[in-house]
């Protein structure tokens, strides 16, 4: 624990400062904030990463335009997980749903941190709000408000998530222009606003608008194509409000997808391997390509506009510091990996799988040396640290 976390505090083990540096790019300044987590949006759907097939060409250019972080790893393989690790920087383990389980915790992170600066917090998801705890969940930890299949007229929903991606971009930009977000009170209706967006057509069954041309026999692809053509309507709509030119906007995958053609071994690439964007008049355009892990936004966001603070979380300024490894999960499987190193546990039946990564992505299974038993006290440290702070919660 001491060895990686310096401390022998385990109510709050991963305590640390994030310093702003004076330099910051938005330093005395309160851009707004978008945040766009794009539903089971792995980075093999992307050119960038290999993908053959013209699915995201508004997301392939925004890409080129945006600071990208080609080795960004969600949390888990769930939504509910690729929250926690994005708005609270906490990691997921052992397939549990914390926004659930642990739904009136507070856990710190992003919002919280952006409310006690003066900005507006608001989600938008299409379905029950209640669903994995989220309408609790967001509400303890800085959301103040919601908007939910609740709140859009029945003859938009398209299935049993509710509404389509379409009707939940142009929601959010109708909300932000009628001044009807989550402030703390009327004086913050002038000021910065931080909304959070949560896709949903690309997650099973596809429910697509019926007039959506479908191009392939793969419902999968045509989610993506789908979800792609979305965020193109998003920002061509709202790169014409005058909001837009003050507006940072972070696009993630809440978490990636699976596929039988793709395992490269017990835990593929895929799964987890997510695009990360920040896009915005002023952000240089640019590759990332140190880890990095969706735990990791909050530091490096608010540390672009200069602010400073406390936290017990795995959050990391990557603008500053380097992360060494990241640690994420699915189901049984935990992992640790850098860019040429991989562990893998299954804590179920405690097997251990010590990975060489390859150039083209591949592995081989190597004989561990110090450096990948290093990783794997890391994880197992961190893995361990988490249990014991959720037993408290």
């Amino acid at each position: 624990m001491q060895e990686f976390y310096g401390t022998t505090d385990l109510k709050e083990p991963w305590k640390h400062e994030i310093t702003a540096p004076d330099s910051a790019l938005f330093a005395g300044k309160r851009p707004n904030i978008v945040l766009i987590f794009m539903e089971s949006m792995s980075s093999h759907y992307l050119q960038a990463f290999g993908q053959q097939e013209p699915l995201t060409p508004f997301l392939n250019q925004l890409y080129d335009k945006s600071l990208h972080f080609s080795r960004c790893y969600s949390a888990g393989f769930r939504t509910g997980q690729g929250l926690l690790g994005v708005l609270c920087s906490w990691p997921s383990f052992m397939n549990r749903n914390i926004t659930s389980e642990h739904r009136l915790s507070v856990f710190g992170g992003l919002p919280l941190e952006l409310s006690d600066m003066g900005y507006s917090t608001t989600c938008f998801i299409s379905h029950d709000p209640n669903y994995d705890g989220l309408y609790d969940f967001f509400s303890s930890n800085g959301i103040r408000r919601i908007y939910s299949k609740n709140d859009y007229p029945e003859e938009e929903y398209v299935g049993m998530w509710g509404v389509p991606d379409g009707y939940l971009f142009d929601a959010a930009i109708q909300a932000i222009n009628r001044k009807e977000l989550g402030y703390q009170n009327e004086n913050q209706k002038d000021g910065p606003i931080f909304i959070s967006i949560l896709t949903i057509t690309h997650h099973p069954p596809y429910d697509m608008p019926a007039d959506f041309p479908l191009t392939y026999d793969d419902e999968d692809y045509d989610s993506v194509r789908y979800a792609d053509e979305c965020l193109r309507d998003f920002f061509e709509k709202a790169s014409r409000e005058p909001w837009y030119d003050n507006t940072i906007f972070v696009l993630v995958g809440d978490h990636g997808v699976s596929m039988e053609k793709q395992q490269e071994c017990e835990l593929p690439d895929m799964i987890n391997h997510v695009p990360l964007l920040i896009f915005g008049k002023d952000i240089k355009a640019g590759e990332y390509d140190g880890m990095a892990s969706q735990t990791d936004i909050a530091a490096t966001v608010l540390s672009m506009l200069g602010h400073s603070y406390t936290t017990n979380s795995l959050s990391v300024d990557l603008l500053n510091h380097q992360r060494p490894y990241v640690i994420y999960s699915n189901g049984s499987w935990v992992a640790c990996r850098d860019q040429e190193n991989l562990f893998l546990l299954n804590y179920i039946e405690d097997v251990r799988r010590y990975y060489r990564v390859l150039p083209d992505g591949q592995v081989e299974n190597v004989t561990p040396d110090a450096h990948l038993l290093e990783m794997e006290r890391y994880c197992l440290t961190t893995y361990q640290l988490e249990l014991e702070q959720l037993k408290n919660r």
